[in-house]
């Protein structure tokens, strides 16, 4: 309460500084909604490790994706069937 007025002060408003962010997780870009995940696949170079999009569908049924891939791309590792 200030004596001049005799009403409360509103605390000022705090702007966020670059700093105080160092500990917040970093924001997950969503992927799925432009790419295909069945189209990544992942090459080893002598243990360098890169990904690679595939863009049409001959490329993609040339080079199946491994299980590694799918397991990174928290895909199925089974074909689920709908036959009896």
């Amino acid at each position: 309460m200030t004596k001049a007025t005799g009403r409360e002060e509103e605390a000022p408003l705090l702007r966020k500084r670059g700093a105080d962010d160092q500990h917040a997780p970093p924001k997950r870009p969503k992927l799925e909604a432009k790419t295909d995940i069945t189209r990544w696949r992942l090459k080893d170079d002598d243990s360098r490790h890169t990904w690679h999009y595939l863009e049409d569908e001959k490329a993609a049924s040339e080079w199946p994706q491994s299980y590694a891939e799918k397991y990174y791309l928290n895909l199925p590792l089974v074909h689920i069937s709908t036959h009896p």
